[in-house]
Formats: structure tokens, sequence, C-alpha cells
């Protein structure tokens, strides 16, 4: 059924994440509220540091973790993770710090935890338009964006739930719901993750892919180049 498709999937992500107390740091349009290089530090469980004229390093011997000096980009055992906000200060002179929501970020998603059951993670998924609103239409072969996003999302769900994750969807037929419908339920079901998926009809037959949209906490810009920070949005007012 996806064969031949001229359409481009995409994925909008949302987090829903614990309330935090931490403001927004300064160079992205607030207060600051950092965490030093002592956090980063207990986070990983050593307390060793290595630092150059690019970068400041610590490892646990299971995981390593760099951070870049003035950059957002970052390093988890070698895969680049895209920061909040850039790192600031220097660790030979003591004053290094990163913004604590993207520390806190860190440690959920990424820093395994060394004591503690682990959490069953909970991930919504929200097949696209429904009901009377198709979506966009191929013509060859003739599909429907509705039915293809809620194909994928059965497919996604089925495969999430095999490693473990619990699974909820906003909707598993052909329904119509309206946006304030799917806020509603993500609100109801608590989930960790809500994974909005739509196919954008795309005037290239040739065009692939996929897109991710990911809504970053309060008060930060997004991973594009050149974007701008932001205040809350729906979704984020309580990163």
């Amino acid at each position: 059924m996806l064969q031949g498709f001229p359409l481009l999937l995409f994925l909008v992500t949302a987090a829903f994440l614990p309330a935090s107390a931490d403001s927004v740091p300064a160079d992205c349009g607030g207060t600051a509220a950092w965490r030093t290089l002592r956090h980063v530090q207990n986070a990983v469980g050593t307390t060793n540091c290595f630092w150059d004229d690019e970068s400041v390093c610590v490892s646990n011997g299971r995981q390593t973790v760099r951070f870049y000096h003035n950059r957002r980009k970052s390093e988890i055992n070698g895969v680049t993770l895209w920061l909040n906000a850039p790192t600031d200060g220097s660790a030979p002179k003591g004053d290094w710090r990163m913004a604590g929501v993207d520390l806190d970020l860190l440690h959920l998603a990424v820093l395994q935890e060394t004591e503690g059951p682990k959490k069953r993670l909970h991930v919504m998924l929200d097949p696209g338009h429904g009901g009377s609103d198709s979506g966009a239409r191929s013509l060859d072969p003739p599909v429907n964006e509705k039915d293809l996003n809620l194909e994928l999302a059965l497919k996604i769900g089925a495969a999430l739930k095999k490693l473990g994750f619990k699974v909820s969807y906003t909707r598993t037929g052909d329904d119509a719901l309206t946006l304030d419908d799917r806020s509603r339920l993500a609100r109801k079901k608590k989930a960790d993750l809500f994974v909005s998926i739509h196919a954008n009809h795309a005037g290239n037959g040739a065009a692939q892919g996929v897109e991710t949209y990911v809504l970053p906490p309060s008060g930060f810009p997004g991973t594009a180049a050149g974007s701008r920070a932001r205040g809350w949005q729906i979704g984020n007012r309580n990163d």
C-alpha cells in the first residue's frame, strides 16, 4: 500500500514531562537556570572530567558524555544530540554550566538509572485526520491520507508493544476527531510521549523521506538553524 504513494510522512512529537522549577537560560530570552559540571558528573555517576579547547567530556565506563563549548551540540556514546541551549563557561575556570532543562531531559531520556525499577514508557499514537476529513489524497495508487496514517499507527504501535512499551491511540478506526478531542485524550491518558502521524502531499512524485517536528521546552528555539526563542506554546507551558 505504501509503494508509489507520493506523500511525505511526518511525525509531530510532544514529550509530556514533569513540571520543573527551572526557568529559561538568559541567552534564550529568560532568567538563567543552569546546572554545573558537578551536576552533570552526578547524573552520569562519575567524578572525572576531560577538557580541551573544543569540549568537556565525562565518562563512567558505560557512557561517555561530551558537550561542545558554546554550542548546542553534545554526544552520548558518540551519538549526536542537540541541546536546547548552548553550554557556557570553562571547566578549568570552574564556571562551566549547561541549561537545567537540558540536563533534566538527558537524565530522563538518555542516561540510564543505576538503581530502582525501570518505568514502562507510555506512548500515545495519533493517526491524523479521520472520518469526513480524508487529509491528502493520492490518485495512483488511490489512497487517502487518513487510512495510511491509521495503518502506520497500528503497525508502529504493534512494534512498540513487542519492545515492551505501553501504547494508546487517539483512534483505531475511521473516526473524526477535532484537535481539542486529541488534546483531551492526550491529557486523559497521561502518556510520556505523544506522536501525531501524518503524510504530507508532495508536488514532486519522486519525493520521499520522513519529517519529524518536536515541540521544544518553553522559551527555547527550535533545532533548525536560525530558529528564534519562543514563549510557551500549547503543550509545553509546564516544561
